[in-house]
C-alpha cells in the first residue's frame, strides 16, 4: 500500500486535472449559454432592423396618401369641391365637377397606396367615392365612417383605424368648406407591402400599445405589451408557440408594427450544435483520461522512484541507485544525474570563482529586469495617450523606439554606445513634451568625438526620467540640461534641471551613497544606475547638490572607453 499525501505529486497531479476538468466543462457550458443569448439577441437587433426599414416604407405610403389628400384640398379653394358642396345637386355643373372629382380619385388610386378616396357632402348627404375593392365592402366601411363622421366621431387629420365587418383599415378624413375629404386602405394591403417581400417564416402584424394584435377575420391576439417586457429578447407563449415579440412604433398612427419570430429559428441554429458539443465534451473526456494515464505513468512514476533514491541518500546510503526506466528525456537525464551524483559525490568540488561570477551574472540580470517594466510602463501609457490625442504617427514612432531599446537592454551586453542613449533621450523628451507641451525644453551638449563612447543602459535616461516624474507642472517651462565632457581619460556627465531641486531630507540621504544604495526600496532607478555603473567600471563616481540659483544636479564620472560597435544618432 503507497502511503497517501496530500502534497504528493499524485495527488495534487489529480487534484489539478481535475479541477482543470471542471473549468473546461465550465467554460464549454457558459460559452454554450453566451452564444445562444448572442444568438437571440442577433436575431432581435436584426429584425429590429428589418422593422424600422418595413415602417419607415410605410409611414412613407400613408404620408404620401395624406400628403396627396391635403394637396388636394389645399389648392382647391374655388374648385370641385367648392363647386360640389355650393351647386345644384344634379345639374350640369355638380355633374361635372363629380366626373372630373371621380377622375382625380381613379388617376390617384393607381399612383397611392389606398383602397378608396371619397368625398362626402354632409348637406347633400352625398358619398362620392373611388375604390378598388368589392362593392359590399365599400358600402359597409362608408356606413361606418359615414356613421362616425355625423356622431362627431372621427379624429380629423390624422390616421386612424376602423373596422367594418371583420377587417380593419386605415382611415384619414379632411373637413374642408362643409366638405369632407378621405381614403382609407386596408391593413391587409398595407402588410402586404412589407410580408409580401419577407423571406422569412415570420409573421406580421400591426398592435396597439397595450399589446393586441390585429388580424383580418380572426380573433385578436394578445402579447406581452413593449412597456411591460422585462427584456425585449424574453420570448413568450402564443397560440401554443413560442415566439419572440419585436415591436416598433408607426410615425403616422398610434400603433405598432409587430413581428413574431418563432422561438423554433433560434432553437434550430441551437440544437444544431448540440451534436457537436457533445462530442467535444466525450473529446475532452476521452482526452483527460489518456492525459491522467500518461502522466502518471511517464512523470509521476519516475519522479517516485527519484525521490526514493534521494530519500536513501540522505539517510546516508552513498550506494543508492535509481533505475533507468523509459520516461521523457529531461527525467531521464535528471536520474542519470542524481546516480552519476551519488557516484562522484566525494569528488564533487564547486569553482568559488565560477559561483560567484554566476551570482553577478543574476544579480546584473535582476537590475536590468527591475528597470525594463518601469520604463516600459511609462511609455505604453505615453502611446496610450498619443492614440487618445490622434497623433498615432508618433505613437508608432515611440512604439518603434521601444522596441529598440527593449532589445539591446534584455541582451547580453551591459554597455551602449553614447550615441544611442543619447538618441533614447531625446526621443523619451520629445514624447514627454507631448504630455506636457510648452513645459519641457533640453539643453544638451556633447562633442562628436565622444560619441563612441561607452555607456550603460539609462545611465541618463533614469535621472531625466525622474525629473520629469517630479518636477514637470503645466503652464511652466522646465528646463533640463545635459553637459558631457572628457577629461584625462574620463568622462564626465552633468545633469541639472530648473526644478525645485531635493529636498533636504533627501539630499542628506545622497550624500552617503553606499548605505542608501543598500537600503533604499522606493527610488529603486537610481540604485539601479548605481550599482549596473559600479558593476561595469571599477572606478565610477556619483555626486548629487543643488545647483545655485537652478534646481537638481547629478554629476558622473565613468572611464572613457570606446565603444566596439557603430555609433548612431549624434547630437546639436
Amino acid at each position: 500500500m503507497k502511503k497517501f499525501s496530500f502534497h504528493s505529486l499524485r495527488t495534487n497531479m489529480t487534484v489539478f486535472l481535475l479541477a482543470f476538468l471542471l473549468l473546461l466543462i465550465s467554460v464549454i457550458s457558459y460559452n454554450n449559454y453566451a452564444a445562444f443569448s448572442l444568438l437571440r439577441k442577433n436575431v432581435y437587433a436584426n429584425t429590429m432592423d428589418t422593422l424600422t426599414l418595413y415602417q419607415k416604407h410605410l409611414d412613407e405610403r400613408l404620408t404620401q396618401t395624406r400628403t396627396y389628400l391635403l394637396a388636394t384640398s389645399s389648392i382647391d379653394s374655388n374648385g370641385l369641391l367648392n363647386t360640389l358642396s355650393t351647386s345644384t345637386i344634379h345639374d350640369t355643373e355638380w355633374f361635372s365637377a363629380l366626373y372630373r372629382l371621380d377622375g382625380n380619385f381613379d388617376t390617384a388610386l393607381s399612383t397611392y397606396t389606398a383602397n378608396c378616396f371619397f368625398c362626402y357632402l354632409p348637406n347633400q348627404n352625398q358619398f362620392i367615392q373611388s375604390y378598388d375593392v368589392n362593392a359590399s365592402e365599400a358600402n359597409l366601411l362608408k356606413e361606418t365612417l359615414v356613421s362616425r363622421i355625423l356622431s362627431e366621431d372621427v379624429p380629423l387629420g390624422q390616421w386612424f383605424l376602423c373596422s367594418a365587418g371583420d377587417s380593419y383599415y386605415f382611415s384619414y378624413v379632411l373637413y374642408i368648406r362643409n366638405t369632407y375629404v378621405g381614403s382609407w386602405i386596408s391593413m391587409e394591403r398595407l402588410l402586404n407591402t412589407v410580408s409580401g417581400s419577407s423571406q422569412s417564416n415570420n409573421a406580421f402584424y400591426f398592435a396597439t400599445d397595450e399589446g393586441e394584435l390585429l388580424r383580418d377575420g380572426q380573433e385578436s391576439l394578445f402579447v406581452t405589451a413593449p412597456a411591460e417586457k422585462k427584456s425585449p429578447y424574453a420570448s413568450e407563449l402564443v397560440e401554443e408557440a413560442r415566439v419572440l415579440s419585436v415591436f416598433h412604433s408607426l410615425e403616422e398612427a398610434d400603433l405598432c408594427l409587430t413581428v413574431l419570430v418563432p422561438e423554433s429559428d433560434l432553437t434550430d441554429h441551437y440544437y444544431s450544435m448540440a451534436n457537436a458539443i457533445l462530442l467535444v465534451l466525450i473529446s475532452i473526456l476521452l482526452a483527460w483520461l489518456a492525459m491522467y494515464l500518461f502522466l502518471t505513468r511517464r512523470v509521476v512514476e519516475p519522479i517516485s522512484a527519484l525521490t526514493k533514491g534521494i530519500t536513501e541518500l540522505r539517510s546516508g546510503n552513498l550506494s543508492a541507485y535509481v533505475p533507468l526506466q523509459k520516461q521523457p528525456d529531461e527525467l531521464l537525464h535528471m536520474t542519470q544525474a542524481f546516480n552519476d551524483m551519488v557516484a562522484e559525490i566525494k569528488d564533487l568540488k564547486i569553482d568559488a570563482y565560477e559561483r560567484k561570477l554566476r551570482h553577478q551574472r543574476l544579480e546584473t540580470q535582476f537590475l536590468k529586469q527591475q528597470i525594463t517594466p518601469h520604463f516600459m510602463i511609462n511609455c505604453l501609457n505615453t502611446a496610450y495617450q498619443l492614440t487618445e490625442t490622434n497623433h498615432p504617427d508618433l505613437a508608432r514612432k515611440m512604439l518603434k523606439n521601444l522596441s529598440s531599446h527593449l532589445r539591446y537592454t534584455l541582451s547580453s551586453g551591459q554597455t551602449v554606445a553614447l550615441s544611442e542613449e543619447i538618441a533614447l533621450l531625446k526621443n523619451y523628451i520629445e514624447l514627454s513634451g507631448i504630455r506636457y507641451p510648452g513645459c519641457i525644453s533640453l539643453f544638451l551638449s556633447c562633442p562628436d568625438e565622444l560619441l563612441n563612447a561607452t555607456a550603460i543602459p539609462l545611465l541618463l535616461l533614469t535621472f531625466v526620467e525622474n525629473t520629469i516624474k517630479y518636477e514637470v507642472s503645466m503652464g511652466e517651462l522646465l528646463e533640463i540640461h545635459v553637459e558631457i565632457t572628457e577629461h584625462a581619460g574620463l568622462l564626465t556627465f552633468c545633469l541639472w534641471d530648473t526644478g525645485n531641486g531635493f529636498s533636504p531630507k533627501f539630499l542628506e540621504k545622497l550624500q552617503d551613497l553606499d548605505t542608501y544604495v543598500d537600503t533604499e526600496d522606493y527610488h529603486i532607478g537610481i540604485v539601479n544606475v548605481v550599482l549596473r555603473a559600479r558593476y561595469v567600471y571599477k572606478d565610477s563616481a556619483f555626486s548629487f547638490t543643488n545647483r545655485p540659483g537652478a534646481g537638481a544636479q547629478i554629476t558622473m564620472t565613468l572611464p572613457y572607453l570606446p565603444y566596439n560597435g557603430n555609433p548612431k544618432g549624434g547630437t546639436s
